[in-house]
């Protein structure tokens, strides 16, 4: 999926909502695209009303959750707190504090805070395992190809 640069006025109005957010999670999820089975790989689903965060395929029959394989998976934080939390983390090429993160994301909890950092932390790590060993190298946003 192509990184698409947002200033914190257009983030903000693009996902407002917990269901925006979701959205945004799935289409992250399987590569921009709405959804795919893992299990038969089709691209066609039903949604739940009242579980949004679960599709059925409408081939196979399997039940995909949105946590599940992500960050997200076994945390009762709302996904747009999630969303959020990662957007803050990478806007500035200092970072974020998990005091800082606390009071942006209006959290009660330092050490909620604090883990839901290290995992957004450790997920952009693993991230950027990828560029290097694919040998590309990312300054300012800009990526560059040393092949």
């Amino acid at each position: 999926m192509a990184y698409v640069r947002l200033s914190p006025g257009e983030f903000y109005r693009t996902v407002a909502t917990e269901a925006a957010a979701r959205r945004l999670v799935w289409r992250v999820k399987f590569g921009d695209k709405d959804f795919q089975c893992p299990e038969c790989q089709n691209e066609t689903f039903y949604e739940f009303e009242n579980k949004p965060e679960i599709r059925k395929c409408r081939k196979c029959r399997r039940h995909v959750r949105l946590r599940a394989g992500t960050i997200f998976e076994h945390s009762k934080i709302p996904i747009l707190i999630w969303v959020e939390g990662i957007f803050q983390c990478m806007q500035g090429s200092r970072g974020v504090s998990a005091l800082e993160l606390q009071r942006i994301l209006k959290m009660p909890h330092y050490e909620t805070t604090w883990v839901m950092l290290h995992k957004i932390r450790e997920a952009l790590r693993q991230r950027d395992l990828k560029y290097k060993l694919s040998k590309y190298i990312e300054l300012d946003g800009a990526t560059l190809s040393l092949a």
